[in-house]
């Protein structure tokens, strides 16, 4: 049988049966890392179960642990104004002197501990990416980010 596309193809009489499609598994992250959420007392729950209400999200086991430490330093009064996930937008100068936005960095944790400022970022793998960005963001705005 010749024929020049998919729109004239017929399928063999009997073939036509219902085939049984299952769900595509969730997605995984290249290195690993093990999606998960925080219920409010502090139990961990895999990813891929239904949300549970009042639970944060977080992309790995470590950046969730180190929430949770950073949680009881919170409620202990070592640290203050612990947020989540705070973007930092990179530029670079164009020849004619104009300052351009070219990508976005996200610390995991953003707190304050003894009057200062602190960024953390939970890692497993340090990709070229991550180096770069993390280098460029503490070039920019003259801040140094933890690795935990």
């Amino acid at each position: 049988m010749t024929w020049k596309g998919w729109e004239d193809y017929v399928p063999p009489t009997g073939t036509n049966k219902a085939i049984a499609v299952e769900a595509p598994a969730p997605k995984r992250s290249k290195y690993g890392a093990q999606a998960c959420y925080v219920l409010p007392n502090g139990l961990l729950l895999p990813a891929d179960s239904a949300p549970p209400a009042g639970a944060q999200r977080f992309d790995s086991k470590r950046e969730a642990m180190r929430f949770l430490e950073l949680m009881q330093e919170l409620e202990q009064g070592r640290i203050s104004g612990l947020r989540l996930q705070e973007p930092f937008t990179l530029h670079t100068v164009t020849p004619e002197g104009v300052k351009v936005p070219v990508g976005r960095y996200i610390v995991d944790f953003e707190y304050v501990r003894d009057g200062k400022r602190v960024l953390e970022d939970a890692k497993g793998v340090k990709t070229a990416i991550y180096s770069w960005k993390r280098r460029h963001t503490e070039a920019e705005y003259g801040v140094q980010i933890v690795e935990v």
